[in-house]
């Protein structure tokens, strides 16, 4: 059951990855996987700055513990 749901799920992100193309707009697989209630732009701000961003503290061991990792996410996320 896990892996019907799992393959379901890649095609429910695939025709929107094809919508969203016919729109000409992009987002890779952490945009696909935020809610849908986060607007486009959001997403592919999060994207372009936020992950390379995270990406980049967890390679240099910036984070001592996943709530710190936590808290720095959702300050990065935090609304302007």
């Amino acid at each position: 059951m896990r892996n019907l749901t799992e393959q379901v799920e890649a095609m429910a992100r695939a025709v929107y990855q094809e919508l969203l193309a016919r729109l000409d707009i992009r987002l890779g697989e952490p945009g696909l996987l935020l809610p849908d209630i986060i607007d486009i732009g959001r997403k592919q701000d999060f994207e372009r700055q936020t992950v390379p961003q995270l990406r980049e503290a967890i390679a240099q061991s910036r984070f001592k513990n996943l709530d710190g990792l936590l808290d720095w996410l959702k300050g990065e996320v935090a609304p302007p």
